[in-house]
This record gives C-alpha cells, structure tokens and sequence, in this order.
C-alpha cells in the first residue's frame, strides 16, 4: 500500500511540475505574453524536415515558459520543443526546457533557440537544436488559447541533416 500511495504521489507531483508555467522575462521592445498562454502551440510540416521521418506530415509541439503537457511529452521529459511523425512513431525531443529562450534580433523581431540530446542521425551523432525566428509580422497574427493552439505556418524552415538544427522562421 505504501509503495502504491508513493507513486500516485510521485505522478501528481511530476503532473503538478510539468503543467507549471514559470515566469518569462519580458523581451525589451516585443510583447511575449501571447506566445506564453497556450499550454502549447503546434504546426505541421512536410517529412524532409523532420529529423528522423520518412511519413508526412511532421508534427511540432512547442511551449514557452513551461513544459510540454505530459499528453504530448511522452517521451520528452524536462522538455519545451518536440516533434513526431505518426501515431507509430515516439515523439523526438529537440529542445530542452529554457528558461529564458528569447533573443533579441539584431534587426527586427526575435528569436527564441533550444538545445536537444544526442542522438544517432543517419549513422552518426550529433547534438539537435532548434532556432525560431520571429519576424514582426502583422500580417501573422499569434491567436493564444488557454489548451493548444495553433502556430502560424511557417514562412522558412530547414533542416541542416550534418548538425541535426532546425532553423523555423515565422
């Protein structure tokens, strides 16, 4: 009974933890705070820019601020950024949680990067990453929900298979 009432302990607490979302520094000049509301924001892309996929479409879960749900971060414990390709297939982290993941840009707009884990990319290891660009885009507007909501599609992405980085610009 003991042991049953300590892992019922220990799931509400990593439930309690992982749906805990953390103070986000502002970003001097650029209002972040819609891109923090939704437990989490997801997009779609073609399979070449998934790092280990052949199916399309390319699913990406993302979150700032906080971490992935457990819903969607089955495999991806402690993380913000992950990405699957089926229903088959387990959800690959490519971004740690951060804290503060937003940069600015040199010019207009931000950026927001995360390192993943190593892992064994077409026979050889590297570290994956992500970069999101944020470009001041009226146009492309960030609708928040409270649950999931959905990113603007992407204007530019690419995968660079050598390094395993992501780089995404909306």
């Amino acid at each position: 009974m003991k042991r049953l009432y300590l892992l019922f302990a220990i799931l509400t607490f990593t439930s309690i933890i992982q749906s805990e979302t953390f103070n986000c520094p502002s970003l001097d000049g650029y209002d972040i705070k819609n891109l923090t509301i939704p437990t989490f924001w997801q997009f779609e892309l073609e399979s070449s820019i998934c790092i280990e996929s052949t199916e399309s479409p390319c699913h990406f879960y993302f979150t700032f601020c906080k971490f992935l749900p457990p819903v969607v971060n089955s495999t991806c414990f402690n993380s913000s950024v992950c990405q699957y390709s089926s229903e088959a297939s387990l959800p690959l982290e490519i971004g740690h949680y951060v804290e503060n993941p937003f940069i600015p840009k040199e010019t207009n707009g931000f950026y927001a990067e995360f390192k993943g884990p190593r892992i064994s990319h077409k026979g050889k290891l590297c570290n994956v990453s992500i970069k999101m660009e944020f470009d001041c885009n009226s146009d492309q507007p960030w609708i928040p929900s409270q649950e999931s909501a959905l990113a603007p599609f992407p204007i530019e992405y690419k995968l660079n298979s050598e390094t395993c980085q992501v780089k995404i610009s909306f």
